[in-house]
């Protein structure tokens, strides 16, 4: 099978692409981590909780978020950038985190009822 070439274009576009998708994850797994942080002790985390491709661990009272998906290897959430290859796997699971977070911590409702308010704004 002949392999083609990509355009600039396409470079362009996917590197965009990529990029939003890396923020996305970011700024949705540290925002909910954080808000989750300060309901550890209010919560019966075991070591660690899976759901999923999703595996939480409260560790020392700091929470550990690790992604797994079948066939690459484990990503651990600790500011480290989000290699290339995973950045599409992790983004299409996404929603999945959020609905485990909000599982585990019921308070994340009433935490995030600012995000849910700030979507009605219009810029």
């Amino acid at each position: 099978m002949e392999k083609k070439r990509i355009s600039y274009k396409q470079i362009i576009r996917g590197q965009e692409n990529l990029d939003r998708m890396k923020k996305e994850i970011n700024q949705v797994v540290y925002t909910l981590l954080g808000l989750s942080q300060k309901h550890i002790k209010d919560v019966k985390l075991p070591d660690w909780t899976t759901a999923s491709e999703w595996e939480l661990s409260n560790v020392n009272g700091s929470l550990t978020l690790i992604f797994y998906a079948k066939g690459i290897e484990h990503f651990t959430f600790d500011k480290s950038e989000i290699p290339l290859y995973m950045v599409e796997v992790i983004f299409s699971h996404l929603e999945n985190f959020v609905d485990f977070a909000f599982e585990v911590f019921p308070q994340l409702l009433e935490e995030t009822k600012y995000h849910r308010s700030a979507t009605e704004i219009g810029f």
